[in-house]
């Protein structure tokens, strides 16, 4: 059963909030999250962050690694931006 894209971002956002900001998340609450797009399947989450004493949004904000979803439409789409990258790559060494 494939998941969807919305499942699959919680869980990405679940797993390095739990992993790799758990300090950061033990210390500071989210006030909000944004998803910035850079390109075709690639999102970035950004959440705004603020101290549990502040009624207020601060400055201080959690940059996410890029998520890619699992969706075929997206795997077809990275599959060939990798293989235009690496034929560039081979290119230029030689």
């Amino acid at each position: 059963m494939s998941t969807t894209f919305e499942h699959q971002s919680l869980k990405f956002l679940d797993r390095h909030m739990d992993g790799s900001f758990r300090h950061i998340m033990s210390a500071l609450v989210i006030s909000r999250i944004e998803w910035w797009g850079s390109i075709e399947c690639e999102y970035r989450p950004i959440a705004v962050m603020y101290e549990e004493d502040q009624d207020y949004e601060s400055n201080l904000i959690c940059l996410f690694p890029p998520f890619v979803s699992d969706d075929s439409r997206c795997s077809r789409f990275n599959r060939h931006l990798r293989l235009e990258v690496e034929s560039q790559e081979i290119e230029e060494m030689e």
